[in-house]
């Protein structure tokens, strides 16, 4: 899993982009006036000056990939592709992977950002009612128990005070682990925090899971872009060090590059990566067999970005009824901190 770079524009924004420069190549129209009119068409101020200075860029230097390296506005592996495009001539089949590429990406960020936050929202506001009942609530039975005599203060007080004290190490526990949850996520952001974020999640066997399948996705979808912007095999997973970021796909990339060239096919090279589960090497050898190896590992991508967004869909439709059931016992024995004891009295006074 690629660490996600700081850029102006999202997934999502750069998949549009992307598929228009793509459609406008297509067309015949020149690529400054193309990424003139996508200028013209943008909302965002603060992007649309972006995308302008990019525009004057490649009408003075000639050179869109310059242009794009040069405004620190897109990942190194945008750039990295449109250099690639340029020197084949396949600019616009570059730009349409791209935009696919891109497309699977912004699905990815998505359903992981959607994985965060809603356990994180549903912490804090559980939170936020123990701290009301620990604070407003409970001590008005404190109160009312206090009154009722020294028969039943000594118990319900007792208990009224356990629940309270429940209640607040609760709620400090609770936002300890929302706290905690941010720092990672933030630690996370920075490269050595990504790396660390990796080590652990592939120790983590339903972590690993997910992280494997988009590994994958992203490793099939590069080398596709490649292959159908007209280089080889070989060149192909040569190329792919210099575009990839996450370490465990670049060991795979060159690893697979060194078995090509000793002589072996691309599907036993791949198989050697141990990157990709069995059916997609049959895949691979009917794709190698038919010629259409760059179609091949495009479906793939897709199939493997698929099965990464559904895991992560059944782990968390596993958190709800986990934090639910936690909620209920906390707030279950709050409760019952203050029942049992009016129980008790009610039964006394019969």
């Amino acid at each position: 899993m690629q660490q996600k770079e700081r850029t102006v524009f999202t997934a999502g924004e750069l998949s549009l982009i992307c598929s228009q420069i793509s459609w406008m190549l297509e067309s015949a129209i020149p690529l400054e006036e193309g990424i003139a009119v996508i200028c013209e068409n943008t909302e965002n101020p603060r992007q649309k000056k972006m995308l302008q200075s990019v525009c004057d860029a490649v009408t003075q230097s000639g050179s869109f990939s310059q242009a794009m390296r040069e405004s620190g506005f897109f990942p190194s592996y945008m750039v990295s592709m449109v250099e690639i495009g340029k020197k084949t001539g396949r600019l616009d089949d570059v730009m349409a992977g791209l935009a696919v590429y891109y497309e699977r990406e912004d699905q990815i960020w998505r359903q992981i950002k959607g994985a965060v936050t809603y356990p994180l929202v549903l912490i804090f506001m559980v939170a936020a009612i123990l701290g009301v009942l620990s604070a407003k609530i409970l001590p008005v039975f404190q109160q009312i128990f206090d009154g009722l005599g020294e028969d039943y203060y000594a118990v319900s007080f007792r208990a009224v005070n356990m629940g309270i004290a429940a209640g607040r190490v609760t709620v400090i526990i609770m936002l300890l682990v929302g706290l905690s949850i941010l720092l990672a996520l933030l630690f996370a952001g920075t490269q050595r925090g990504h790396a660390a974020f990796l080590s652990v999640c592939y120790r983590i066997p339903f972590l690993a899971r997910i992280i494997n399948r988009i590994d994958s996705a992203q490793f099939a979808s590069a080398l596709s872009i490649l292959l159908s912007s007209g280089y080889d095999v070989s060149e192909s997973l040569n190329l792919m060090p210099e575009l990839l970021q996450n370490p465990r796909n670049l060991e795979n990339a060159k690893k697979a590059a060194q078995a090509v060239e000793d002589g072996a096919s691309l599907s036993a090279a791949l198989r050697q990566t141990e990157l990709f589960s069995g059916p997609r090497y049959s895949m691979i050898r009917v794709g190698e067999s038919a010629g259409s190896i760059e179609k091949v590992l495009s479906k793939i991508a897709d199939i493997d970005t698929e099965e990464a967004l559904e895991l992560m869909n059944q782990k968390i439709a596993l958190i709800e009824p986990v934090l639910v059931g936690l909620v209920s016992v906390v707030i279950g024995a709050l409760l019952l901190s203050v029942m049992l004891p009016l129980i008790g009295i009610m039964t006394s006074m019969i």
